[in-house]
């Protein structure tokens, strides 16, 4: 054993590493021996086997020798060699205890201490403390030792400073680390002592094979890796055995070059050099282990050998073991390339069928995303029409949220305060009430007698205007009975409306017919009551049979008008003959006439088309609707992710309609971009098994998880609860009006929690309509205390209450719809648009004002409309059999 050349094996300390161990596979004998743990391997004696040795021993038995020479003024060197994970850089640095930083501490506010660190890559040199400083050249100097031209050198004030400048070195370290961790060969820590130098050597893991599926450019790197290593390896060995340093082949490597100056020194018996084997007490290292154990074996330092035959001895084992190692190296090279073949082939097959698979994505991804975008643009459609309203209500919907809040904690006071202010308010109402009335039966009893007063001098007044109007009528009278007479006679000559008809088709007409007669017999009386009008207004005009203005004329005047009057009556009847005078009479009655009539026809046209216009866009909202409706189903038959209650809680599941849309498909939850597999469903529902819909939370499952909740308060209907992905028992009633439950004939329940609005109202819409079952809340909305609660009617109330409407909205939705003056029908799709209502809740106030005549089926104006419309609309009222399409049915739209 040598004083100046020592080799060290360390087995991995305890806790270093991320080993799962599965057998050790080393023993230790008398502290310099180590034995593999297999058949017919010899034992290796090295100078010190450091079994689970602290870092505190190691410096003691590696390192304060090594750091007193180059205080001394000479050279020494420790190189730590060894597999990956064994322990190498927990032997150099530690957790800052570590070879390097106890030498750091020595030598920390020493003036000429100084230290350089440099990495060995593609074996060129590169500054670890300016990594831009790459491919840099060694020197070797007998006085200053290893040294690298171009590199930082940084003094060491204290330890701050160290620990602050190598913290930087090994970032630079991970950085190239992670480029090429296969091209890396070791790192060099150099410090100076101003007499002569220390060098710390970290070699790269030893192992020769490669992961399974390495590139062609890694194994390439791994080669010339292990080529440096070799020429390391050999350095050592030959110093164990020469003591010539001449002899040692110290540029085969730059490796070797940073080792020379302390192992030449050694061998001088001038410095000292080290060399800490690390080896991995695990069983799957052991083959590693036995070529790393031999190797530090060969490194000790070969004294004492006095005869020749030990030398052969020597010689006959190292070549047996370098015959070993050599078919080893073999077996190992045959193994390498099979690897690497089949990871070749393995990679060629994946990308395959990676390919492949890409492609077949690509195109259900295309799919998907076209039936998605169809259906997000609806979505958002009807998003924007249901948000319009529901924004404007937003600030007074959350103040009522408050007020119902803190109603819930402080309900009895609040009761007791409401009633007492009722009280109050009800006897200071009645009391005014009292006064104003009193003040209306004074003012209509003045009124009254006022309009006495009025009504006698008009009744006066119409005596007056009646006999006026006698005597202004007389003359017409004549032509008035001539004139019935011509039209009768006319009547009379045309032929009969059923000539020619058979039986059948005087039975369809029948009823037309009748109703031309009515309106015939109408339009008669209106045209006599016109004609007497207009007469009337004619004789008043000229004064016929009008008296004298004054009785008190003389009798000269009256005789001369008398006379007068006498002498144009007569020049009348000698210049008009009795033919004549009927004549014009009954030209001027048939001009009255057609102008009545073309009159009449104006107002009937323009009447014909306003209304002819609300008709076809009636129809067209009822078509829209029914699209609305028939997408909603498709949408449904694609699905959609919703949140599903059990006993054992929450899970999110996908929902469809399956089987021609008479089953509920459930399946597992589908991510977004990918295709639901509707082969293998979970379990599935028949449509026509549904005994009820419930809506809300109140079945047995939701119920017992609701009575974990302490201090809940139902949400306002229009509050919007938080996304899917928080959802959870404990605040699952903030979901309320996202819920429902489906009952079958069997009693079980499916409890479902929508995870938007519009994917509820499109459950609850086409389930509803495929089930045929009325979807109700499942308690009633308390609003006793809500305003204007006073203003509603009790069926009102009570429809208020089943639907979950609080009056104030109700009253506006009422308003919005009965009080719109612009709609001359009233549809389903108008109530939802002005009420921002779902389909379903819209359609049952629709039914509600049906139920009270507020919206009634108009029946006449369509058979008005057969005779009137163009074939267009001829064939659509045909189509619709006459129906009202003023208010829909709801079986035909839900």
């Amino acid at each position: 054993m040598s004083e100046y050349i020592k080799s060290f094996i360390r087995v991995r300390p305890a806790g270093v590493g991320s080993d799962l161990a599965t057998g050790s596979s080393i023993a230790v004998e008398g502290g310099k021996t180590v034995k593999m743990k297999r058949d017919n391997e010899p034992p290796h004696e090295v100078d010190a086997v450091l079994d689970n040795a602290s870092q505190a021993a190691v410096w003691d038995t590696v390192g304060e020798k090594a750091l007193d020479v180059a205080i001394g003024g000479s050279h020494s060197v420790i190189a730590v060699f060894g597999e990956s994970l064994a322990g190498k850089t927990y032997t150099v640095l530690g957790d800052g205890d570590g070879l390097v930083y106890r030498i750091a501490e020595k030598l920390a506010g020493n003036a000429d201490a100084n230290l350089t660190v440099v990495l060995l890559h593609h074996d060129a040199v590169q500054d670890l403390a300016k990594p831009s400083a790459d491919n840099l050249k060694i020197k070797v100097d007998d006085a200053t030792g290893a040294s690298v031209e171009g590199s930082t050198t940084v003094r060491i004030p204290d330890m701050a400073a160290f620990k602050s400048h190598l913290e930087a070195c090994g970032k630079a370290r991970e950085e190239a680390a992670a480029k090429s961790f296969d091209c890396m060969l070791a790192t060099a820590y150099i410090f100076g002592t101003g007499s002569g130098s220390i060098t710390v050597i970290e070699c790269s893991g030893s192992e020769r094979a490669l992961h399974a599926g390495a590139t062609p450019d890694q194994i390439s790197e791994n080669k010339a890796r292990i080529k440096a290593l070799v020429a390391y390896q050999r350095c050592w060995l030959d110093a164990a055995i020469n003591a010539d340093p001449k002899a040692i082949a110290w540029k085969d490597s730059k490796l070797c070059r940073f080792v020379q100056p302390g192992l030449s020194a050694a061998m001088d018996a001038k410095g000292y050099a080290a060399q800490v084997v690390c080896l991995r007490n695990v069983t799957e290292a052991m083959l590693e282990n036995c070529c790393n154990a031999t190797y530090a074996a060969s490194c000790v330092k070969q004294e004492g050998l006095k005869s020749v035959s030990e030398y052969k001895e020597k010689i006959e084992f190292l070549e047996e073991r370098l015959d070993t190692a050599e078919k080893e190296k073999v077996r190992l090279q045959q193994e390498a390339k099979a690897a690497e073949a089949a990871a070749l082939k393995a990679k060629a097959d994946h990308e395959a069928k990676l390919k492949e698979l890409e492609d077949e994505k690509g195109e259900l991804a295309g799919k998907v995303n076209a039936v998605r975008q169809q259906c997000n643009q609806e979505i958002e459609r009807l998003k924007k029409t249901l948000d319009t309203e529901r924004q404007a209500h937003a600030k007074k919907q959350q103040e009522e949220v408050e007020r119902m809040r803190n109603m819930a904690t402080n309900a009895p006071q609040l009761a007791e305060q409401e009633v007492k202010r009722r009280l109050e308010e009800l006897a200071k109402a009645h009391e005014e009430r009292v006064a104003g009335i009193k003040s209306e039966i004074d003012q209509l009893t003045h009124e009254i007698k006022e309009n006495k007063e009025l009504l006698s001098d008009l009744e006066q007044l119409k005596k007056e205007r009646e006999e006026q109007e006698k005597i202004a009528m007389k003359p017409v009278r004549e032509l008035e009975r001539e004139l019935s007479k011509l039209q009768a006679e006319l009547q009379t000559a045309g032929r009969s409306r059923e000539d020619g008809l058979s039986a059948e088709q005087i039975s369809e007409n029948q009823r037309l017919w009748d109703a031309r007669d009515e309106l015939d017999d109408i339009e008669e009386d209106i045209t006599k009551l016109a004609l007497e009008c207009m007469m009337l207004e004619n004789g008043l005009e000229n004064a016929i049979g009008e008296p004298s203005e004054s009785s008190e004329d003389s009798d000269s005047d009256s005789d001369s008008d008398s006379d007068s009057d006498s002498d144009s009556d007569s020049d009348s009847d000698s210049s008009e003959t009795p033919s004549e005078a009927e004549a014009r009479a009954a030209k001027m009655a048939e001009q009255l006439a057609k102008e009545k009539q073309e009159a009449q026809e104006k107002v009937d046209r323009a009447a014909f088309e306003k209304e002819y216009a609300y008709f076809r866009e009636c129809l067209k909202k009822e078509q829209f609707l029914l699209d609305l409706v028939e997408k909603i189903i498709c949408y449904l038959e694609y699905g959609t992710n919703v949140s599903i209650l059990t006993e054992k809680g929450f899970s999110r599941h996908f929902v469809y309609l399956a089987k021609d849309r008479t089953h509920l498909g459930v399946l597992g939850e589908v991510a977004e971009g990918t295709a639901p597999n509707k082969k293998n469903p979970q379990k599935l529902y028949k449509l026509d098994e549904v005994a009820a819909m419930v809506l809300g939370q109140h079945s047995p499952t939701f119920q017992h998880f609701l009575k974990a909740v302490s201090g809940r308060v139902d949400p306002p209907r229009t509050e919007q609860p938080p996304t899917a992905e928080q959802l959870t028992p404990n605040n699952m009633h903030r979901y309320y009006y996202r819920s429902f439950s489906m009952r079958t004939k069997k009693d079980d329940w499916v409890d479902v929690i929508a995870d938007t609005q519009t994917d509820f109202e499109a459950l609850v819409v086409a389930l509803h309509r495929l089930t045929r079952r009325d979807a109700l809340w499942g308690k009633k909305l308390y609003i006793d205390f809500c305003d204007q609660v006073d203003d509603l009617k009790p069926f009102e109330r009570k429809f208020c209450e089943e639907s979950h409407l609080t009056p104030q909205q109700y009253l506006s939705a009422k308003e919005k719809v009965l009080m719109n003056e612009e709609l001359l029908y009233i549809t389903l799709h108008d109530i939802r648009l002005l009420t921002s209502l779902d389909l379903y809740h819209a359609q049952r106030m629709l039914e509600m004002f049906m139920t009270h005549k507020w919206v009634v089926r108009r029946q006449l104006n369509y058979f008005k409309y057969q005779e009137k419309l163009e074939r267009s609309a001829g064939n659509a009222a045909a189509r619709l059999g006459f129906k009202d399409p003023n208010v829909a049915d709801p079986d035909d739209l839900i």
